[in-house]
């Protein structure tokens, strides 16, 4: 575990990292903005922009993150409430410093990992998705079978959330990647406690924001639960284009939740139970 977590200096940041945070002289309902733990929001947005100026970061015009693009903002109706925010004076007076701040974190990082995760250049982690997100990837991973062909890509944000814990996930989905080093922000043991447990903030650097994923990575989870997930989802609709996982990273459907684990779908009867405390059942799933 990291000797040390990094502290925030800037109150703001941490929390657009962490859950929410209240901006404005009343801190009212209409100045909420749901943070980085609270799923890819208004708070993802602000980070994203901030990652952007810090790192000198920009991508093809024609390929934008989704969160600067009309979809997202239609999709909270958050454009007005962005626009009061980076008018905000508490953002602007801390607006430059939080950029440098975000430097300091990834650097503090790096010397974490390499406490860590020492003589190591990857790390492995999972990513768990579901809905459109999952079948399109499902699709995909079919489609390359096919074809013979032992990646996909796909469209993924600039920053995005994995888990260090390969079974928290349990959803219809999950992928597993190694990771460089060079590419994490941040992770729970080494900031605050502001992130989730296991969490790590990845960062995508393509130009183009597509991300290569192996094939043999990509597993359904659930089968029982997602028997026709592969179908869900119409493919074949945006076959005209070579670039449809473009414009599906724009999907405002795109679901980032929160870890939690799979469920046995076998429920312990009580005699297992007792007998389970004393080691002397083993469950079938």
């Amino acid at each position: 575990m990291c000797y040390e977590k990094y502290i925030f200096k800037s109150k703001l940041l941490k929390n657009l990292i962490g859950s929410h945070l209240y901006f404005g002289e009343n801190k009212s309902a209409e100045m909420y903005i749901p943070g980085w733990t609270c799923g890819k929001r208004t708070g993802a947005t602000i980070l994203m922009y901030l990652y952007k100026n810090a790192f000198n970061f920009h991508r093809f015009p024609m390929y934008e993150d989704r969160h600067f693009t009309e979809k997202v903002f239609t999709m909270e109706n958050n454009e007005e409430k962005l626009t009061e925010f980076f008018k905000d004076e508490t953002f602007l007076k801390e607006h430059d410093n939080m950029i440098e701040e975000l430097k300091e974190i990834y650097s503090h990082t790096q010397n974490c990992l390499d406490i860590d995760y020492p003589k190591q250049n990857y790390i492995d982690l999972s990513r768990g998705l579901h809905g459109e997100y999952a079948s399109i990837l499902l699709q995909l991973k079919e489609s390359a079978i096919e074809k013979n062909e032992k990646t996909v890509k796909i469209g993924a944000d600039i920053l995005n959330s994995f888990s260090s814990s390969l079974g928290a996930y349990g959803d219809e989905c999950c992928v597993f990647m190694q990771i460089s080093k060079e590419d994490i922000l941040c992770y729970a043991e080494s900031i605050d406690d502001v992130m989730e447990g296991f969490e790590f903030i990845v960062i995508n650097r393509a130009r183009d924001g597509l991300i290569e994923i192996p094939v043999d990575k990509i597993r359904k989870s659930l089968d029982k639960r997602s028997r026709s997930i592969e179908k869900k989802w119409h493919l074949h609709k945006r076959a005209e284009s070579p670039y449809f996982f473009v414009n599906f990273a724009m999907n405002t459907k795109i679901n980032f939740d929160k870890q939690k684990k799979a469920r046995s779908l076998v429920k312990s009867n009580t005699i297992c139970k007792l007998l389970k405390k004393a080691n002397k059942c083993c469950e079938v799933y």
